[in-house]
């Protein structure tokens, strides 16, 4: 049996704790030799023992709302509209479903008084334009975490690459699905 360090026992715990679980739900297997590796690098217990110093200075796990805005960094704007962007287009959808449900009216009856309230084109592709970009950059974002999951493009400098490519991507896509008119 090998001696282990206070710090290495630690970061083993968090590990058998936190991480083991996510890839034992995910019906992956991890073999010691990849859990032994993961605790004995250098970032890995630089991270222990800052998570250790922060729980003793009662500091929070994650940083405050001003920290963030004093200090932008694409990555965690990138992930709060991530997360926004799910928010916002479930909540939109179960809005709109709710409200047709309790509705007395049918659908092309409720797409006919938008058309008989004569909003400029403008005002209609802009409004689509919001309606379509949350579902576009979270779907689109979400490919980009479905490559994270396959151990791919996890450096700092394709993780903001990704990011701008994805940001592109859905502003470009919602942009055409604004602009898009079905022929009658």
């Amino acid at each position: 049996s090998e001696v282990r360090s206070p710090k290495t026992k630690m970061a083993a715990l968090i590990l058998r704790r936190n991480v083991l679980p996510v890839y034992w739900s995910t019906s992956l297997v991890v073999s010691p030799f990849i859990c032994r590796n993961a605790t004995s690098t250098p970032n890995y217990e630089k991270l222990i023992e800052r998570s250790t110093e922060n729980k003793l200075k009662g500091r929070p796990l994650s940083p405050s709302l001003r920290h963030l805005a004093m200090h932008p960094d694409p990555v965690w704007i990138l992930s709060f509209g991530h997360r926004a962007s799910g928010i916002l287009t479930t909540g939109g959808i179960s809005v709109a479903a709710l409200l047709y449900l309790t509705s007395s009216t049918s659908f092309p009856l409720i797409i006919d008084s938008v058309h008989a309230a004569a909003f400029s084109p403008t005002t209609i592709t802009v409004a689509k334009f919001c309606m379509a970009l949350p579902i576009c950059y979270h779907f689109i974002n979400g490919m980009r975490h479905l490559m994270w999951d396959s151990g791919r493009g996890l450096t700092m400098t394709t993780v903001v690459r990704a990011g701008l490519i994805v940001l592109t991507c859905a502003i470009l896509s919602a942009g055409g699905l604004a602009l898009y008119t079905p022929g009658k």
